[in-house]
């Protein structure tokens, strides 16, 4: 269950992000006439789900996942982006790694154009945006969910057992 606290880091915004400036960026093409590549990678094959919907408003962007596993993920993705060679445009991140990950330095601020993810923070659960923002304020990643936990117990064996409050 931790590592689906966290699941994916900036992967869904990141789609809604791509599929309202993609727009902007070629401002003459249409959806359908923009075309290029997205590489992600995961530590799972959830995302594969998403793909479709998204060849749906953009036909020509192919989107390849590259699945690593969760052991190897943090030992590959940071030598990778801090040389600027190889590095993905979309990566997700697990709770046991993403806020480390979000205080490297090596991810841009995504108040900042193209991403502009302030139109967004009021539908965002806050504790969403206080892993993905780094110690000086700057969001840094998102994530797609938030998984909900609870303890139950009986409570006659609770007041047994443990202080009665």
């Amino acid at each position: 269950m931790k590592k689906n606290i966290l699941c994916a880091v900036v992967v869904m915004f990141l789609f809604v992000t791509i599929s309202s400036t993609l727009p902007a960026i070629a401002q003459n093409e249409t959806d359908a006439e923009l075309s290029g590549e997205l590489t992600i990678w995961s530590s799972g094959e959830e995302l594969g789900r998403f793909v479709e919907g998204f060849n749906e408003k953009y036909p020509n962007i192919s989107v390849n996942i590259t699945v690593i596993p969760n052991a190897d993920f943090v030992a590959k993705l940071t030598p990778t982006v801090a040389s600027g060679k190889g590095a993905p445009d979309i990566f997700t991140g697990e709770s046991d790694y993403v806020k480390y990950l979000v205080d490297s330095g090596l991810w841009d601020d995504l108040r900042s154009e193209p991403y502009l993810v302030e139109q967004y923070i009021d539908d965002m659960w806050e504790y969403v945006l206080s892993v993905g923002t780094d110690p000086s304020g700057a969001i840094r990643a998102l994530s797609w969910q938030a998984s909900p936990g609870a303890v139950m117990y009986r409570r006659d064996i609770a007041k047994e057992y443990l202080d009665d409050t």
